[in-house]
């Protein structure tokens, strides 16, 4: 009787704990679905990953076209501060 008491409670204190994490991880595949912008894109680092707070940054930003040394370019920039995220060149 107590076992099982213990195990339920066990349970649900797992639960609890994994629910947020859950949460966050579907959040974060949203933020990378969601979006106008490739992963390539949201790529802010270029090593091959997004993180969650590179999604975060693309979740609310747009783009400009810009010239930089005679090439065309791609400016990515946030929406709340107009600050260049990463700007990416024609080769």
């Amino acid at each position: 009787m107590i076992s099982s008491i213990l195990k339920s409670v066990r349970n649900i204190v797992i639960g609890l704990i994994l629910f947020p994490f859950l949460i966050y991880f579907v959040l974060y595949i949203i933020a990378l679905t969601n979006g106008d912008f490739t992963l390539d894109e949201m790529d802010i680092d270029n090593d091959g990953f997004v993180s969650p707070t590179e999604a975060g940054y693309f979740d609310d930003s747009g783009t400009r076209d810009i010239e930089v040394d005679g090439k065309k370019c791609v400016d990515y920039f946030a929406f709340k501060d107009g600050l260049s995220l990463k700007v990416t060149c024609e080769e």
